[in-house]
């Protein structure tokens, strides 16, 4: 279960994180030309969202934790 004394603080962050790409994805600093470490950065953490989200074991996310 989520817990909602976190949600708004993660929420908020996730809206910063939107709102602050690129076309292309992300640079190591706003408004910088995106590269492909930041972008992965980004993807990652969007997904780590959405799994946190739906409830979700975070560990699953890592192999060796299987």
């Amino acid at each position: 279960m989520t817990p909602s004394r976190y949600l708004t603080v993660i929420g908020k962050g996730v809206h910063w994180l939107i709102a602050n790409k690129n076309p292309e994805g992300w640079g190591d600093f706003k408004d910088e030309p995106s590269n492909v470490e930041r972008t992965a950065d980004g993807l990652d953490t969007l997904l780590k969202y959405r799994r946190y989200l739906a409830g979700l074991p975070m560990s699953h996310f890592w192999a060796y934790s299987k």
